[in-house]
């Protein structure tokens, strides 16, 4: 497959007019694109592909069509039916009405070129470097760190967690059935995310894969370096011991680039 850059373009007339229709109060994919703007282009992606071969398809869109997929939580075929189907996503992706898509192979073989190439680090920094020019993410404010739950057979959880993790199912279901029911009688503490600032979404500003013994907050240093080469370094930064017991922890000025301790 060979890279033939397609230039970002405007939204085609007859997918915005269409999008707007069907989702006046916008969604997701058209928040993406309206506050955000292009986020990723073909360009960025040369070295990915050689020079001939079969045309492919735009790796640019691709890489968006991938974080909205990771966004909704959808396996490779339901993420390219969404592109043929669905016109929100077709306005994120700049595409005509009439786009056929592509098959959903092809977003594994996108995924294959770039862990190939280590290029997921620089596709989430460019996410982070679109919200910081939008205002929605910037240094010196609150930020939390906490692990990845990943199940396991081995991992042996409390009564009280799995009580917990339930009634987390149950507002997640509540959530999705009835969203405008639970946002007026859900606590704004609920809604506690990765930035903490009550002034602009809460977005993730790091991942980082460690074993599982490292707790969260030994990996305070290593995020920390990788913030300030963004410029996004928090004021306050919050992580916990790693314990499966909740524990809270002490706060810590991000200044110091140091470990908190949980007390």
């Amino acid at each position: 497959m060979s890279l033939q850059p397609v230039g970002a373009g405007e939204v085609p007339a007859e997918t915005a007019r269409v999008a707007r229709a069907a989702f006046p109060k916008g969604s997701l994919a058209i928040r993406i694109r309206d506050e955000l703007g292009v986020l990723f282009t073909d360009e960025q992606f040369a070295g990915l592909f050689p020079a001939r071969g079969k045309p492919a398809w735009s790796p640019g869109r691709l890489a968006l069509v991938s974080v909205l997929q990771f966004v909704e939580g959808l396996p490779d075929r339901q993420a390219a039916d969404a592109v043929r189907a669905r016109v929100d996503w077709k306005y994120a992706l700049n595409l005509e009405l009439t786009d056929p898509g592509f098959d959903h192979s092809v977003l594994s073989e996108f995924r294959d070129r770039l862990v190939a190439a280590g290029g997921g680090r620089e596709l989430f920094d460019r996410v982070l470097g679109a919200a910081r020019d939008a205002g929605l993410l910037r240094s010196g404010g609150r930020s939390r760190t906490d692990a990845t739950h990943v199940p396991t057979s081995i991992r042996s959880l409390k009564r009280l967690e799995f009580v917990i993790e339930t009634v987390r199912s149950a507002l997640n279901a509540l959530a999705a059935a009835a969203p405008e029911w639970l946002s007026t009688r859900a606590l704004p503490d609920w809604f506690d995310a990765e930035t903490c600032e009550p002034d602009i979404p809460n977005l993730l500003t790091d991942v980082t894969t460690t074993v599982s013994t490292a707790a969260d907050d030994r990996m305070i240093p290593v995020v920390h370096a990788r913030l300030a080469e963004q410029e996004l370094l928090p004021g306050e930064h919050w992580a916990d011991g790693g314990s499966s017991t909740p524990l809270l922890c002490l706060l810590l000025p991000a200044s110091t680039a140091s470990p908190c301790t949980a007390p």
